[in-house]
């Protein structure tokens, strides 16, 4: 949040008062910040924050979250631990260029439409002329996947953060092992 100069963990889209002030959902009339959730799990939890707004920013407004983010990462071993998503892949590198594993947040289409290659294809150059550190998609439904065994031979050795995982036993093995 800019005008307060916190990141908001939130997963709910903030609503806008009339003044432009972004108003959160609150848990306990409290609102979660980074900086209370990294203090409270505590050391040696890895974090995958989802900067939903990254591409929304200005160079400017980047480059002061970025401060702000060294500054409450203070800890070496902290900033080693946290992955930054995002969609943004210039806004994105500045967040490697400093230090943080990045992701590139993509939305391919499913593995069975005859354009998906393509798509595919035009996310991996992205990364590639980037420093991005791995690329993060929906796995799909498991009967008509997004990343199925092309999109993951096509995206090869490029480091893949799955989410909407279907809760398959057999799936998530194959996924992990």
């Amino acid at each position: 949040d800019i005008k307060m100069d916190r990141f908001i963990v939130s997963h709910d889209k903030p609503l806008k008062s009339s003044d432009g002030t972004l108003i959160y959902t609150k848990k306990d009339g409290k609102l979660l910040t980074m900086e209370k959730l990294l203090q409270t799990v505590g050391e040696g939890h890895y974090f995958w924050f989802d900067y939903k707004n990254l591409d929304k920013l200005s160079v400017k407004e980047t480059e002061h979250a970025l401060e702000r983010l060294l500054s409450i990462t203070q800890e070496d071993t902290l900033r080693k631990r946290i992955y930054i998503e995002g969609s943004n892949p210039l806004r994105l590198s500045m967040y490697t260029d400093a230090g943080f594993k990045t992701i590139l947040g993509i939305h391919p289409l499913r593995e069975n439409n005859p354009f998906s290659s393509i798509v595919i294809n035009a996310f991996k150059i992205v990364y590639y002329f980037t420093n991005i550190s791995g690329v993060a998609l929906p796995y799909g439904s498991k009967d008509d996947p997004i990343y199925g065994e092309e999109t993951a031979k096509s995206l090869g050795s490029i480091p893949v953060f799955l989410f909407h995982v279907p809760d398959d036993k057999e799936l998530l093995y194959k996924l992990v092992y």
